[in-house]
């Protein structure tokens, strides 16, 4: 049994926050096609190495073809391993053809996807918060100069990293609205697709009310996993 969660947002809805409580809530594998991508390029022994350093390298997307290998390599990877009690789709499926793969992929191996939660913001939110974020360059930590600085001005709180923060010099209101709008084109498409399961959260509260609210929908569910004393119990 699993518990197998996507979960969606525009950019500076939280969800990173709400992705982070749920692994360390439910003992999940956090995938993110962002993240696979970055690892891939790391590891040169990898049979998609090749094509993707050179995509990314030339400015060109990277397929849907090639996403789906590698997201139904790393489900299988999960699955067989076992370690985890479920995956956070992180932003995936973002179109309709990634959304019946994943359909697809997840009921070969008797799986499903059980809620696909919608972190909901306004534009005038997003864009504050989104105009206040930066990260650390060493471990990705997010930052907040209004909600959430760094407890030193120059020092990472995760890492320790000093002088390593750093701003996306594309995080500007025009391209931000502009992000947003194609975000909800896209998200019409795929609560279309997966229908009931799909679960629409204010996020514009705190983030520890966001995650009593999720929390409060996963307990519908009538059986699934939670990590007790670094121990999965039924």
């Amino acid at each position: 049994m699993s518990l197998n969660i996507a979960l969606f947002g525009a950019p500076g809805c939280g969800k990173g926050t709400q992705s982070a409580l749920l692994k360390k809530e439910y003992n999940l594998y956090h995938l993110s096609t962002g993240d696979l991508l970055r690892e891939i390029r790391q590891d040169k022994t990898s049979p998609f190495f090749e094509e993707i350093n050179e995509k990314i390298l030339t400015g060109k997307l990277v397929s849907d073809e090639i996403i789906f290998k590698i997201v139904e390599n790393k489900i299988k990877e999960i699955n067989i391993e076992g370690n985890f009690s479920g995956i956070i789709f992180d932003g995936f499926p973002r179109n309709l053809s990634q959304g019946e793969f994943l359909i697809e992929v997840l009921s070969k191996m008797n799986l499903q996807l059980d809620y696909a939660f919608i972190l909901n913001v306004s534009l005038e939110i997003v864009v504050d918060r989104i105009l206040n974020r930066f990260t650390c360059t060493k471990c990705g930590a997010v930052y907040n100069t209004k909600s959430k600085p760094p407890i030193a001005a120059n020092k990472c709180d995760e890492c320790g990293g000093i002088d390593s923060f750093s701003k996306r010099s594309d995080d500007t209101e025009d391209v931000i609205k502009n992000r947003l709008d194609i975000f909800n084109a896209n998200m019409m498409v795929v609560k279309n697709l997966l229908g009931s399961i799909c679960v629409d959260i204010d996020a514009s509260r705190p983030a520890k009310e966001i995650f009593e609210t999720i929390k409060k929908h996963l307990q519908n569910k009538k059986k699934f996993y939670t990590l007790s004393n670094s121990r999965i119990v039924l």
